[in-house]
């Protein structure tokens, strides 16, 4: 975590290291007599900080992880068998979702295939296709809100207690 730190610190002045000794922050500057009284106020706002910054990415760290197991998990639908979550996921079940409707308006065909978690591939009529896909929709839009909302809250703390109260 000292990395990102370091960058921020870098940011404002130019720096060869840092590093975290007995709970207090070092800094080797590449010129330390070139440090203006500015540079050095911006650099003890950013150590200020670092507490709750770090705190942040570390909350925002286990929101992550939840997110990706969430979409790892899938989608369970109503028939016993789970959709995957991916972006790659939605657009290829969305494309064959497109594509069995037009079949169906022209006639070609009543029903779907499309194929689970597992690789199992299931037939479904056009009507509990739609209804499927309401549902998933549904589903992976509440996912995607609660993730941007965490994240947000997470964002917006302005104490560590803040952040400790975030449930996720």
């Amino acid at each position: 975590m000292l990395s990102i730190l370091h960058n921020k610190i870098n940011q404002v002045v130019p720096i060869v290291g840092i590093q975290s000794i007995d709970n207090s922050i070092e800094i080797e500057y590449a010129d330390p007599s070139g440090v203006t009284d500015q540079q050095a106020s911006l650099i003890q706002q950013i150590l200020l900080n670092w507490p709750l910054d770090l705190a942040k990415i570390n909350k925002s760290s286990i929101l992550d992880e939840k997110w990706t197991n969430e979409i790892k998990n899938g989608y369970l639908t109503n028939y016993g068998w789970k959709l995957g979550l991916t972006t790659a996921d939605v657009t290829l079940l969305t494309g064959v979702f497109l594509l069995a409707k037009e079949a169906h308006l022209l006639g070609a065909s009543e029903e779907a295939s499309i194929i689970d978690t597992d690789g199992v591939s299931h037939t479904i009529s056009i009507t509990n296709f739609t209804s499927l896909m309401i549902q998933y929709g549904q589903y992976r839009t509440n996912l995607s809100s609660w993730y941007a909302e965490i994240k947000n809250q997470i964002e917006q703390a302005l104490t560590i207690e803040q952040l400790e109260n975030i449930i996720i």
